[in-house]
């Protein structure tokens, strides 16, 4: 069998370009389709990550975390605040047991009993001593100012005054004031 288009060439055309509009048309309709899914789905990831976001916020935010954090926080401060006060203890026990040692030792180095102390006065803050007190002879207050000096732990060895010469209970002794510093060792 034949068959004839008899229809003007118009039509035809007319007839093709229906069906290329109508196909444009829901190309262009599964384009925008395609898009609306694509956006839905995007839309909805990331209104799920919000809500993970604001989940994650609420439990920051969230008066247990919150007091936990002050907590340690606080926990941290005291530390801090406890070994800088440790710190300073034991820096004033180095210097009180150097100091305790060495006026510990002043008895030996009082050449058999001829030095003798009337007054020690020791500041444990400045690390600084100052003794008083007598000697049977300027001999005897030598050894022992020799002695004194020779000690490592004792700088700035000075004697303010000149020792002056007196007489206690019929005996010529020799008054004597030293000073000197005590060098914590490290």
């Amino acid at each position: 069998m034949i068959k004839l288009n008899l229809l003007p060439e118009k039509v035809r055309a007319a007839a093709l370009m229906r069906l290329i509009i109508v196909l444009g048309v829901v190309v262009y309709i599964l384009g925008l389709l395609g898009l609306g899914f694509r956006y839905t789905q995007a839309r909805a990831r990331y209104n799920e990550v919000q809500h993970e976001v604001d989940a994650v916020n609420a439990e920051l935010n969230s008066p247990a975390l919150i007091s936990t954090v002050q907590a340690v926080e606080k926990f941290t401060q005291d530390k801090a605040d406890e070994q800088a006060k440790a710190s300073v203890v034991e820096s004033y026990r180095r210097k009180q047991v150097t100091l305790a040692r060495l006026l510990d030792s002043l008895p030996d180095w009082t050449e058999s009993g001829q030095v003798w102390f009337d007054h020690i006065l020791a500041d444990a803050d400045k690390g600084t001593v100052t003794l008083e007190g007598d000697s049977m002879d300027p001999l005897a207050f030598a050894r022992f100012y020799t002695l004194l000096g020779s000690q490592p732990i004792v700088t700035k060895l000075a004697m303010p005054d000149k020792g002056t010469m007196a007489t206690v209970r019929g005996y010529s002794v020799m008054h004597f004031k030293v000073t000197f510093s005590v060098e914590v060792p490290q």
